[in-house]
C-alpha cells in the first residue's frame, strides 16, 4: 500500500484540496504568496491537516523550499509504507509575476523531487505561451463535467490525463434558466460573438462580469452573481465555500480556481495507481 501526500501551490478556492480529500489522500502543504488568498483558504479549510506556508520574496524562497524538503525527507524516512508525493501548481499569472512563479515551480520540482507533479493554467495555449515543461495539453473542462467553464493548459510528469472515473455529464441544476436564455460577455466585449447556449462549452467564467442573455429578445437580462459563477466553475457541491465580499475580488478568485473535477482527473491519472 502506498501513502499519497499532496502539496498544493496557489490553491485559490481549494479545488485541488477538495479533490485530494475525495480521493482519500493527505494534504501535506498549501503554499501561496498572496495574503488575501491565504486568509480565504484558511476560512474555507479551518480544520484541514495541512500547514499553510507563504512563499516570500526571492531571498526567502530557498529557506522555505529547504524546510519543506526536510519535512518530505522525514516523512519518507519514518513511514511504514512507500510514500508518493504529488505537487500541484496552478499559479495566477498576473503581469510581472509569470517568470518568478514559473521559477518557483521549477525550484520546487528540483528541490523536493516529487514522485509526480501537475501544472495548470486557467487559459488555453492558443497564444503560444512558452511552457518549460513537457507532456502538456489543452483540455476542455466540459469533458470533466464542468459546465460552461473554460479551456485549461495542463502539464506535468508521471500522471496520465484520465477522465474515465470522473463524471462527464454536466449537472442539470447548475443554472436553472429557461431554454431561450444563454450566456455572454459584457457589451464592451461584443457579446454578439460571445453568446453561447448553456449546454455548449465556452469561455464564461472570467474576471469580467458575465451576462444572462435572452435569445428571443436579443437583450441582456442581468449579470450573473458570483455564486452562479462559482457553480459554473465546478464548485456546485461545496455550497459552504466563502468567497470575497466584493464582486470584483470574488470573480477574480473564482476565475483562477481550477475545478475540483479537473484536479480529480489528474489525481486519478497518477501512473503508479494505474499499474
Amino acid at each position: 500500500m502506498t501513502d499519497v501526500y499532496t502539496i498544493d501551490a496557489f490553491p485559490a478556492l481549494g479545488g485541488f484540496v477538495l479533490a485530494s480529500q475525495k480521493c482519500g489522500y493527505n494534504v501535506m502543504f498549501v503554499l501561496d504568496d498572496n495574503d488575501d488568498d491565504l486568509d480565504l483558504f484558511r476560512t474555507n479549510f479551518p480544520s484541514i491537516n495541512a500547514k499553510v506556508l507563504k512563499i516570500g520574496h526571492d531571498e526567502t524562497d530557498s529557506d522555505l523550499l529547504d524546510k519543506v524538503a526536510q519535512s518530505i525527507d522525514n516523512l519518507r524516512g519514518r513511514s511504514m509504507n512507500p510514500v508518493h508525493i504529488h505537487l500541484h501548481c496552478a499559479p495566477h499569472m498576473q503581469r510581472g509575476m509569470v517568470t518568478r512563479r514559473l521559477d518557483v515551480l521549477a525550484k520546487m520540482i528540483r528541490v523536493w523531487e516529487p514522485n509526480s507533479w501537475s501544472f495548470v493554467l486557467n487559459k488555453s495555449n492558443s497564444k503560444g505561451m512558452k511552457c518549460p515543461f513537457d507532456n502538456h495539453l489543452t483540455i476542455d473542462t466540459f469533458d470533466c463535467g464542468v459546465p460552461q467553464s473554460k479551456r485549461l493548459f495542463v502539464g506535468g510528469s508521471n500522471f496520465a490525463w484520465d477522465t474515465n472515473e470522473c463524471p462527464r455529464r454536466v449537472p442539470e441544476n447548475v443554472l436553472s434558466f429557461p431554454k431561450e436564455y444563454a450566456l455572454c460577455l459584457p457589451i464592451a466585449y461584443k457579446p454578439a460573438s460571445y453568446v453561447r447556449p448553456m449546454d455548449v462549452a465556452t469561455y464564461t467564467v472570467t474576471e469580467r462580469s458575465l451576462k444572462l442573455f435572452d435569445m428571443s429578445t436579443k437583450s441582456v437580462i442581468r449579470s450573473l452573481t458570483p455564486t452562479e459563477c462559482l457553480h459554473l466553475q465546478g464548485f456546485l457541491d461545496v455550497p459552504t465555500h466563502r468567497i470575497p465580499v466584493t464582486r470584483s475580488k470574488s470573480l477574480k478568485v473564482i476565475s483562477r480556481s481550477v475545478p475540483p473535477q479537473v484536479c480529480e482527473c489528474i489525481l486519478k491519472g497518477i501512473q503508479f495507481i494505474k499499474k
